[in-house]
């Protein structure tokens, strides 16, 4: 007997099938047998990779018990109130997270079983009503940046001003990311204006959201003037009876990811306590005290594995004949100061290229531009860079990337001697992504068309406000070396 979902005492019936052959644990004495080619003859490969799944599931169950999200052997537990290590605020309604990752793998130096413990770092959605989440991410907003400068406030925006933020009559441009979709999911009316035909039996009615939850629940609204939300199932419900959950985030904007490497980012000292903290924790990796190791009767040795090593010395970097950076010359460890010297072996630039422009915010002015101060610093690394004979320039939306794409495929197809592109990718992410993957294939591995490509992913304003140099010397880098160039020679004492 055991309760149901319902609470309720329930008789279940439980069978327990075998899910594959029985293993031989003994197999693990031969381990060291295992690789060697000789002496494999009667060691089954399979039957050792299931003996390391079995050992994983044992060694794992405790974590994955206490873990509240798992992702590719990385364990999360959700941070508690009074305990908020391992937890920072990134704003936008997102927060970063510190867990673990963990993995049983078998040693190729010493032919053991060795487990793999390292920190992870994910970013989650906040656990807070929509609410606050709309007032966060309206904050952050460049509108709601605008407003709280006017008003003074530095920490927060009001409940008061949110009606103001999400009029229908705003412009939408100057919202994006978090809060061009919040704007998209509030185009319903405000819940004491919003309606819909409800059926009672035969009867059918027109009522507000607001009277609906009113006189079904007995909910009077706090917030009726605020948009109502449009679920999944086109639902409408109002704001202030949603939640939002810790799911984890995929895309990040690029000030968010600054700020995960900043927090992420550890001294080694620390970065070895962090991970001894995770081996004494009993909901984490405590082999000692992790009633599934036990009740195997594992033995784990809990010392982490130490191998030699040595700092190497600096080497020389040779860029060309006359002119050397010596290690001494750096300021800094690690630090390889930047040159306007020519490369070591400059390459023969392409006399047939093309220049693709799939950017909405750059016209062929200042593509022009671009490629002009671009040939500058070429000829400053010892390249002589031609004008692109060919210019194409695209409006793409999502609907029409395969349309775009087999344009280009057309034009590639009639300019065979053209073998180089340098291609401007547009600003949506939601589009760039699709159309690296798809342009790469096209260029470098469908058809044979064998066409060397260079992307350029445009930062904020960047092109509309001019080039950096340092900018174009790093493009510049990449292109000399995908076009056969040395960059630099490596003297290694």
């Amino acid at each position: 007997m055991a309760p149901n979902r319902f609470g309720r005492q329930e008789e279940h019936e439980i069978s327990i099938k075998r899910v594959g052959k029985p293993v031989d644990l003994s197999l693990l004495n031969s381990l060291d047998e295992f690789q060697q080619t000789d002496n494999n003859n009667y060691l089954n490969h399979d039957d050792l990779k299931r003996i390391k799944h079995i050992l994983s599931v044992v060694l794992h169950e405790q974590c994955s018990s206490n873990a509240t999200y798992i992702y590719n052997r990385s364990f999360f537990t959700q941070p508690t109130l009074d305990n908020k290590y391992g937890y920072w605020d990134l704003d936008l309604g997102k927060a970063l997270w510190r867990g673990f990752y963990s993995c049983l793998l078998i040693g190729k130096s010493n032919y053991q079983l060795l487990i793999n413990l390292d920190v992870s770092h994910k970013v989650f959605m906040k656990e807070q009503s929509f609410l606050d989440f709309l007032c966060d991410v309206m904050y952050h907003s460049p509108r709601g940046k605008m407003r709280c400068t006017d008003q003074r406030r530095t920490s927060k925006i009001e409940m008061q001003d949110i009606l103001q933020l999400l009029d229908s009559n705003t412009s939408n441009i100057y919202y994006e990311g978090e809060a061009e979709f919040l704007l998209n999911h509030c185009k319903s009316d405000a819940a004491s204006k919003e309606t819909f035909l409800r059926k009672q039996g035969e009867e059918k009615s027109t009522v507000t959201v607001e009277d609906y939850y009113k006189e079904k629940y007995g909910l009077p609204l706090k917030y009726p003037t605020l948009p109502t939300l449009r679920m999944h199932n086109r639902s409408l419900v109002p704001m202030e009876f949603i939640n939002v959950q810790p799911i984890k985030v995929k895309r990040i904007t690029n000030e968010e990811r600054a700020r995960l490497c900043l927090q992420s980012t550890m001294t080694p000292s620390k970065y070895c306590q962090s991970i001894k903290e995770i081996r004494h924790n009993k909901k984490q990796q405590n082999f000692e005290q992790d009633p599934f190791v036990a009740a195997w009767n594992l033995n784990v040795d809990v010392n982490m594995l130490t191998i030699s090593a040595r700092v190497l010395p600096s080497p020389k970097i040779i860029y060309t004949n006359q002119f050397h950076v010596n290690p001494d010359q750096n300021q800094s460890r690690g630090v390889w100061s930047n040159t306007r010297a020519h490369f070591h072996t400059p390459t023969v630039f392409p006399s047939t290229w093309a220049l693709i422009n799939l950017s909405s915010s750059l016209n062929m002015e200042l593509c022009k531009q671009f490629y002009n101060k671009l040939s500058f610093v070429a000829s400053e690394r010892g390249i002589n860079c031609p004008r692109p004979v060919i210019y194409e320039e695209y409006t793409v939306q999502p609907d029409s990337i395969s349309q775009m794409i087999a344009t280009l495929k057309e034009m590639m197809e009639h300019n065979t001697d053209c073998k180089f592109f340098i291609t401007i990718l547009p600003e949506n992410n939601n589009i760039r992504d699709k159309i690296y993957g798809d342009l790469k294939k096209l260029c470098e591995l469908e058809y044979g068309l064998g066409i060397v490509t260079q992307m350029i992913k445009l930062k904020e304003n960047e092109g509309r406000n001019g080039w950096n140099y340092s900018r174009l010397n790093n493009i510049l880098m990449k292109i000399n070396a995908k076009l056969n160039g040395i960059n630099a020679v490596l003297q290694v004492p």
